[in-house]
């Protein structure tokens, strides 16, 4: 696959954007749910 190097980086950004939203979102439920 042409630019697997690149897609891979950028899926690897994806994934720790996704894992650091879902961090967020549950801190903050944790946080605001007395």
């Amino acid at each position: 696959m042409p630019g697997g190097t690149a897609a891979h980086f950028l899926w690897a950004i994806a994934e720790a954007n996704r894992i650091y939203n879902t961090n967020l979102i549950y801190r903050g439920q944790v946080l605001c749910i007395p």
